[in-house]
Protein backbone atom coordinates (compact mmCIF):
# COMPACT_ATOMS: atom_id res chain seq x y z
CA UNK A 1 0.00 0.00 0.00
CA UNK A 2 2.71 2.25 0.62
CA UNK A 3 4.06 1.87 -2.36
CA UNK A 4 1.11 2.56 -4.67
CA UNK A 5 0.52 5.87 -2.40
CA UNK A 6 4.16 7.08 -2.92
CA UNK A 7 4.65 6.25 -6.33
CA UNK A 8 1.51 7.94 -7.00
CA UNK A 9 2.28 10.81 -5.26
CA UNK A 10 5.44 10.97 -7.55
CA UNK A 11 4.23 10.35 -10.91
CA UNK A 12 1.72 13.39 -9.94
CA UNK A 13 4.23 15.53 -9.16
CA UNK A 14 6.26 14.86 -12.36
CA UNK A 15 3.60 14.67 -14.60
CA UNK A 16 2.08 18.36 -12.85
CA UNK A 17 5.61 19.75 -14.13
CA UNK A 18 6.39 17.89 -17.24
CA UNK A 19 2.62 19.78 -18.55
CA UNK A 20 3.85 23.20 -16.85
CA UNK A 21 7.04 23.48 -18.38
CA UNK A 22 5.41 22.04 -21.84
CA UNK A 23 2.52 24.84 -21.63
CA UNK A 24 5.13 27.13 -21.18
CA UNK A 25 6.79 25.87 -24.34
CA UNK A 26 3.32 25.90 -26.66
CA UNK A 27 3.08 29.31 -25.03
CA UNK A 28 6.43 30.93 -25.95
CA UNK A 29 8.35 28.63 -28.25
CA UNK A 30 11.99 28.49 -28.72
CA UNK A 31 14.68 26.11 -28.50
CA UNK A 32 16.15 26.82 -25.12
CA UNK A 33 12.21 25.53 -23.98
CA UNK A 34 12.52 22.53 -26.04
CA UNK A 35 15.58 21.43 -24.49
CA UNK A 36 14.67 22.72 -20.70
CA UNK A 37 11.41 20.47 -21.33
CA UNK A 38 13.67 17.39 -22.09
CA UNK A 39 15.88 17.76 -19.24
CA UNK A 40 12.83 17.74 -17.10
CA UNK A 41 12.05 14.81 -18.97
CA UNK A 42 14.63 13.10 -18.05
CA UNK A 43 15.70 13.97 -14.57
CA UNK A 44 11.83 13.36 -13.33
CA UNK A 45 12.36 9.93 -15.44
CA UNK A 46 15.52 9.31 -13.59
CA UNK A 47 13.72 9.51 -10.27
CA UNK A 48 10.55 8.08 -10.42
CA UNK A 49 12.37 5.12 -11.76
CA UNK A 50 14.69 4.61 -8.62
CA UNK A 51 11.69 4.30 -6.89
CA UNK A 52 9.87 2.01 -9.26
CA UNK A 53 12.96 -0.47 -9.08
CA UNK A 54 12.81 -0.22 -4.76
CA UNK A 55 8.91 -1.35 -5.03
CA UNK A 56 9.04 -4.04 -8.45
CA UNK A 57 12.21 -6.04 -6.78
CA UNK A 58 9.93 -6.64 -3.92
CA UNK A 59 7.29 -8.19 -6.38
CA UNK A 60 9.98 -9.45 -9.18
CA UNK A 61 10.55 -13.08 -9.21
CA UNK A 62 14.58 -13.65 -7.55
CA UNK A 63 15.57 -15.48 -11.27
CA UNK A 64 14.81 -11.84 -13.13
CA UNK A 65 15.99 -9.44 -10.54
CA UNK A 66 19.91 -9.78 -11.72
CA UNK A 67 18.86 -8.55 -15.49
CA UNK A 68 16.27 -5.38 -14.32
CA UNK A 69 19.52 -4.84 -12.34
CA UNK A 70 21.70 -4.32 -14.98
CA UNK A 71 19.12 -2.57 -17.16
CA UNK A 72 18.42 -0.14 -14.60
CA UNK A 73 22.37 0.09 -13.85
CA UNK A 74 23.30 0.73 -17.83
CA UNK A 75 20.06 3.07 -18.21
CA UNK A 76 20.70 5.51 -15.05
CA UNK A 77 23.83 6.37 -16.84
CA UNK A 78 23.00 7.07 -19.86
CA UNK A 79 20.18 9.23 -18.20
CA UNK A 80 22.97 10.95 -16.17
CA UNK A 81 24.70 11.85 -19.06
CA UNK A 82 21.91 13.72 -21.43
CA UNK A 83 20.06 15.14 -18.43
CA UNK A 84 23.17 17.09 -18.15
CA UNK A 85 23.92 17.71 -21.73
CA UNK A 86 20.25 18.97 -21.82
CA UNK A 87 20.73 21.46 -19.25
CA UNK A 88 23.85 22.74 -20.66
CA UNK A 89 22.19 23.06 -24.28
CA UNK A 90 19.03 24.72 -22.33
CA UNK A 91 21.20 27.85 -20.61
CA UNK A 92 23.23 28.17 -23.78
CA UNK A 93 20.54 28.71 -25.89
CA UNK A 94 18.60 30.78 -23.54
CA UNK A 95 21.75 33.07 -23.42
CA UNK A 96 21.68 32.99 -27.40
CA UNK A 97 24.68 30.92 -27.48
CA UNK A 98 24.72 27.23 -29.29
CA UNK A 99 26.84 24.64 -27.48
CA UNK A 100 28.59 23.10 -30.06
CA UNK A 101 28.22 19.24 -30.86
CA UNK A 102 32.15 18.89 -29.25
CA UNK A 103 31.42 20.21 -26.24
CA UNK A 104 28.27 17.92 -26.17
CA UNK A 105 30.42 14.60 -27.30
CA UNK A 106 33.29 15.61 -24.49
CA UNK A 107 30.34 15.87 -21.92
CA UNK A 108 29.22 12.48 -22.59
CA UNK A 109 32.73 10.76 -22.43
CA UNK A 110 33.32 10.46 -18.90
CA UNK A 111 29.72 8.80 -18.70
CA UNK A 112 31.22 6.41 -21.44
CA UNK A 113 33.76 5.59 -19.35
CA UNK A 114 31.69 4.79 -16.57
CA UNK A 115 29.66 2.84 -18.72
CA UNK A 116 31.87 0.84 -19.54
CA UNK A 117 33.70 0.45 -16.25
CA UNK A 118 30.15 -0.73 -14.86
CA UNK A 119 29.64 -2.95 -17.51
CA UNK A 120 32.71 -4.77 -17.26
CA UNK A 121 32.61 -5.27 -13.55
CA UNK A 122 28.65 -6.73 -13.73
CA UNK A 123 30.52 -9.23 -16.83
CA UNK A 124 33.30 -10.12 -14.32
CA UNK A 125 31.20 -10.02 -11.22
CA UNK A 126 28.81 -12.69 -13.58
CA UNK A 127 31.64 -14.57 -14.56
CA UNK A 128 33.06 -15.30 -11.27
CA UNK A 129 29.22 -16.00 -9.56
CA UNK A 130 26.62 -16.43 -11.49
CA UNK A 131 23.86 -16.19 -9.38
CA UNK A 132 25.03 -13.36 -6.71
CA UNK A 133 23.41 -12.61 -3.95
CA UNK A 134 23.60 -9.04 -4.19
CA UNK A 135 24.71 -6.69 -6.85
CA UNK A 136 25.81 -3.24 -7.34
CA UNK A 137 22.72 -1.42 -9.36
CA UNK A 138 23.60 1.19 -10.35
CA UNK A 139 27.36 3.44 -10.80
CA UNK A 140 27.55 5.73 -7.69
CA UNK A 141 29.81 8.54 -9.28
CA UNK A 142 27.30 8.73 -12.20
CA UNK A 143 25.03 10.67 -10.68
CA UNK A 144 27.44 12.81 -8.58
CA UNK A 145 29.36 13.63 -12.30
CA UNK A 146 25.77 14.66 -13.67
CA UNK A 147 25.10 17.12 -10.61
CA UNK A 148 28.67 18.63 -10.79
CA UNK A 149 28.02 19.38 -14.39
CA UNK A 150 24.92 20.75 -13.32
CA UNK A 151 26.14 23.07 -11.32
CA UNK A 152 28.90 23.92 -13.51
CA UNK A 153 27.01 24.91 -16.48
CA UNK A 154 25.25 27.24 -13.47
CA UNK A 155 28.57 28.56 -12.75
CA UNK A 156 29.63 29.17 -16.33
CA UNK A 157 26.33 30.60 -16.92
CA UNK A 158 27.07 33.39 -14.41
CA UNK A 159 30.02 35.32 -16.31
CA UNK A 160 29.18 36.33 -19.52
CA UNK A 161 26.11 38.02 -18.48
CA UNK A 162 27.76 41.42 -17.81
CA UNK A 163 28.25 42.05 -21.44
CA UNK A 164 24.90 41.38 -22.16
CA UNK A 165 22.47 44.81 -23.32
CA UNK A 166 19.23 42.71 -22.40
CA UNK A 167 18.58 43.89 -19.16
CA UNK A 168 15.32 42.06 -18.57
CA UNK A 169 16.60 38.35 -19.79
CA UNK A 170 20.03 39.20 -17.93
CA UNK A 171 17.59 39.92 -14.66
CA UNK A 172 15.90 36.13 -15.69
CA UNK A 173 18.88 34.09 -16.11
CA UNK A 174 20.55 35.27 -12.55
CA UNK A 175 17.75 34.61 -10.85
CA UNK A 176 17.47 31.34 -12.63
CA UNK A 177 20.96 30.75 -11.65
CA UNK A 178 20.69 31.90 -8.29
CA UNK A 179 17.41 30.07 -7.26
CA UNK A 180 18.21 27.00 -8.96
CA UNK A 181 21.70 26.58 -7.34
CA UNK A 182 20.21 26.69 -4.06
CA UNK A 183 17.82 24.63 -4.79
CA UNK A 184 20.57 21.69 -5.95
CA UNK A 185 22.24 22.95 -2.43
CA UNK A 186 19.12 22.50 -0.68
CA UNK A 187 18.54 18.80 -1.89
CA UNK A 188 22.35 17.42 -1.20
CA UNK A 189 21.79 18.59 2.18
CA UNK A 190 18.58 17.35 2.37
CA UNK A 191 19.46 13.96 0.72
CA UNK A 192 23.10 13.84 3.09
CA UNK A 193 22.17 14.58 6.12
CA UNK A 194 18.55 14.31 7.07
CA UNK A 195 17.41 11.10 4.55
CA UNK A 196 20.48 8.92 4.92
CA UNK A 197 21.13 9.82 8.75
CA UNK A 198 17.92 10.28 10.55
CA UNK A 199 15.55 7.84 8.71
CA UNK A 200 15.63 4.39 9.43
CA UNK A 201 12.85 3.48 6.92
CA UNK A 202 14.62 2.75 3.46
CA UNK A 203 11.30 3.22 1.92
CA UNK A 204 10.90 6.53 3.04
CA UNK A 205 14.30 7.45 2.33
CA UNK A 206 14.10 6.96 -0.95
CA UNK A 207 10.37 8.36 -1.31
CA UNK A 208 11.65 11.63 0.14
CA UNK A 209 14.80 11.85 -1.72
CA UNK A 210 12.65 11.76 -4.88
CA UNK A 211 10.33 14.29 -3.34
CA UNK A 212 13.39 16.67 -2.83
CA UNK A 213 14.96 16.08 -6.41
CA UNK A 214 11.70 16.34 -8.26
CA UNK A 215 11.13 19.68 -6.10
CA UNK A 216 14.71 21.16 -7.46
CA UNK A 217 13.14 22.51 -11.03
CA UNK A 218 10.04 23.77 -9.39
CA UNK A 219 11.57 27.30 -8.83
CA UNK A 220 12.86 27.02 -12.05
CA UNK A 221 9.31 26.57 -14.18
CA UNK A 222 7.92 29.06 -12.39
CA UNK A 223 10.62 31.80 -13.46
CA UNK A 224 10.43 30.33 -17.30
CA UNK A 225 6.75 30.70 -17.36
CA UNK A 226 6.80 34.43 -16.30
CA UNK A 227 9.61 35.52 -18.70
CA UNK A 228 8.74 37.06 -22.03
CA UNK A 229 11.14 34.34 -24.15
CA UNK A 230 10.55 33.32 -27.75
CA UNK A 231 8.97 35.45 -30.70
CA UNK A 232 7.96 38.85 -29.47
CA UNK A 233 4.32 39.68 -31.05
CA UNK A 234 3.70 43.25 -31.72
CA UNK A 235 -0.12 43.08 -30.46
CA UNK A 236 1.98 41.92 -27.19
CA UNK A 237 4.83 44.01 -27.72
CA UNK A 238 5.55 46.82 -24.53
CA UNK A 239 3.48 50.27 -25.80
CA UNK A 240 6.44 52.28 -26.31
CA UNK A 241 6.94 55.01 -29.05
CA UNK A 242 9.59 52.63 -30.80
CA UNK A 243 7.11 49.63 -31.18
CA UNK A 244 4.72 51.65 -31.80
CA UNK A 245 6.12 53.20 -34.59
CA UNK A 246 7.26 49.95 -35.87
CA UNK A 247 3.84 48.73 -36.19
CA UNK A 248 3.10 51.40 -39.10
CA UNK A 249 6.78 51.20 -40.70
CA UNK A 250 6.36 47.38 -41.35
CA UNK A 251 3.24 48.25 -43.39
CA UNK A 252 4.66 51.27 -44.93
CA UNK A 253 8.14 49.62 -46.36
CA UNK A 254 6.85 46.12 -46.66
CA UNK A 255 8.22 44.33 -43.61
CA UNK A 256 7.40 40.47 -43.98
CA UNK A 257 5.67 39.03 -40.77
CA UNK A 258 9.34 37.25 -39.96
CA UNK A 259 11.11 40.59 -40.84
CA UNK A 260 8.85 42.30 -38.25
CA UNK A 261 9.01 39.91 -35.73
CA UNK A 262 12.65 40.49 -35.79
CA UNK A 263 13.12 44.21 -35.83
CA UNK A 264 10.90 43.42 -33.03
CA UNK A 265 13.91 41.86 -31.71
CA UNK A 266 16.57 43.65 -32.74
CA UNK A 267 14.43 46.95 -31.02
CA UNK A 268 14.46 44.71 -27.95
CA UNK A 269 17.89 44.45 -27.97
CA UNK A 270 18.38 40.93 -28.88
CA UNK A 271 21.72 39.43 -30.68
CA UNK A 272 21.22 37.82 -33.94
CA UNK A 273 21.88 34.56 -31.98
CA UNK A 274 19.36 34.88 -29.54
CA UNK A 275 17.03 35.44 -31.97
CA UNK A 276 18.33 32.39 -34.26
CA UNK A 277 17.78 30.01 -31.07
CA UNK A 278 13.97 31.60 -30.78
CA UNK A 279 13.13 31.12 -34.03
CA UNK A 280 15.02 28.01 -34.69
CA UNK A 281 16.86 29.23 -37.96
CA UNK A 282 20.32 29.82 -38.14
CA UNK A 283 22.42 32.91 -37.32
CA UNK A 284 23.47 33.68 -41.07
CA UNK A 285 19.76 33.08 -41.86
CA UNK A 286 18.85 35.72 -39.24
CA UNK A 287 21.51 38.15 -41.18
CA UNK A 288 19.84 37.86 -44.26
CA UNK A 289 16.64 38.99 -43.17
CA UNK A 290 18.44 41.67 -40.81
CA UNK A 291 20.29 42.69 -43.97
CA UNK A 292 16.77 42.88 -46.04
CA UNK A 293 15.23 44.94 -43.08
CA UNK A 294 18.39 47.73 -43.61
CA UNK A 295 17.74 47.83 -47.21
CA UNK A 296 13.90 48.13 -46.72
CA UNK A 297 14.30 50.74 -44.37
CA UNK A 298 17.47 52.40 -45.68
CA UNK A 299 19.85 51.99 -42.98
CA UNK A 300 23.45 50.70 -42.46
CA UNK A 301 23.53 49.05 -39.25
CA UNK A 302 21.45 48.42 -35.96
CA UNK A 303 22.19 52.42 -33.92
CA UNK A 304 20.64 54.02 -37.83
CA UNK A 305 17.69 51.34 -37.75
CA UNK A 306 16.51 52.25 -33.85
CA UNK A 307 16.93 55.89 -34.55
CA UNK A 308 14.65 55.35 -37.43
CA UNK A 309 12.27 53.89 -35.38
CA UNK A 310 12.22 55.87 -32.64
CA UNK A 311 12.53 58.94 -34.16
CA UNK A 312 11.01 59.16 -37.54
CA UNK A 313 7.54 57.21 -37.02
CA UNK A 314 5.85 55.82 -40.02
CA UNK A 315 4.87 59.19 -41.86
CA UNK A 316 8.59 60.35 -41.86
Amino acid sequence: MFYLFAFGILIIAAVAQVLAAASSYRRSPSAARLSFLIYLLLWDIMEILMFVFLAYVKIMPKSSRLGFYLFLGILSVLIHGFTAVFFADFLWKWRGRFLSWNIKILMLLPFLGILADYTLRAVRRLASEPAPESFQVTAPFSGKLMLLLVAAALGLSCFPLARRRTPGRERDIRRYIAITGLALAANTIFSLVFVSRWLQDFRWRFFLAGLAALAVNIPGILILRRTAGGPISLSAAPDSRGFQNLRGLADRFGLSPRETEITAHLLDGRENREIAAEFFISPETVKKHVSNIYHKLGVKNRLQLMNRIMRDGPDS
